[in-house]
């Protein structure tokens, strides 16, 4: 007799073989995509020249920070001259941006550090938001409807833009944080989760917040389904609750002392 353990027949282990070959060659497509649009002459980016007004200031910004040293200090002098200019962005996304050029640093200089590095953030994060996209999905999902998810993705123009080479400002790390801040609130509502992963839940949540204001409609949404599920279930999952509200709280705490 055959051993059963050595072949399992079942549907979902019929489906979740091809399902995973299709989700890693759809995640192996996106570097394609971005190395040949990048090759293919369309993009300035080996001319030394950026897509966007915003690539530009958050480069001249993270340059001041490298020169100036003064974490505190968000203005940029040469911007609206001879007063200045306070711009609304935080620090977190300038952190990826000057610790890549750093590490760098040695090789290139920072200046070309800091603007190859920049260049690339946004096609590594465009991958790993697709890879969250599946982790988000895993709850309810098996490898193939992951696939499809990521199809789904793939097939958004509007993100492609904000993650091609050059695109050195915030927002495809924004899709990121959102993905995570998601995928983080549905284990909320669905896993047995204990208080250590409801709070760190809560804590990429906040850590959204910090990123931009823009965030307060991901949390919007969030907090919405919270609210359903605990109108519906009753007040057995009103502590996860408070646990990811915690989170979220010491996370926005910890921006405001980063920041001011």
């Amino acid at each position: 007799m055959m051993d059963e353990r050595t072949i399992d027949m079942s549907p979902r282990a019929r489906s979740a073989a091809p399902g995973a070959g299709m989700f890693l060659l759809a995640i192996a497509f996106i570097p394609l995509i971005h190395i040949f649009f990048l090759l293919s002459g369309k993009s300035a980016v080996l001319d030394g020249y950026l897509p966007g007004q915003d690539s530009y200031m958050r480069l001249v910004r993270v340059e001041r920070l490298h020169e100036t040293g003064d974490w505190f200090d968000g203005t940029l002098p040469r911007s609206n001259w001879p007063y200045g200019e306070v711009q609304n962005w935080t620090r977190p996304a300038d952190v990826l941006l000057i610790s890549g050029a750093l590490l760098l640093e040695p090789v290139l200089g920072f200046h070309k550090a800091l603007y190859w590095w920049g260049s690339a953030t946004a096609p590594l994060l465009h991958i790993a938001t697709a890879l969250a996209l599946a982790w988000m999905v895993a709850p309810r999902f098996d490898r193939s409807r992951q696939f499809l998810v990521v199809l789904l993705f793939l097939v958004q123009i509007p993100v492609w833009q904000h993650g091609i080479f050059g695109r050195t400002d915030h927002h495809m790390l924004i899709f990121l944080v959102s993905v995570l801040a998601l995928g983080g609130a549905l284990r909320v509502l669905v896993a047995p989760l204990r208080m250590g992963g409801a709070v760190l839940a809560g804590a990429v949540a906040g850590f959204g917040l910090w990123l931009t204001i823009e965030f307060l409609l991901v949390l919007a949404v969030i907090y919405a389904a919270f609210t359903i599920r605990w109108l519906i279930a009753g007040s057995g999952l009103a502590r996860r609750f408070l646990w990811h509200g915690l989170g979220q709280a010491a996370m926005v705490a910890l921006a405001v002392l980063a920041e001011h």
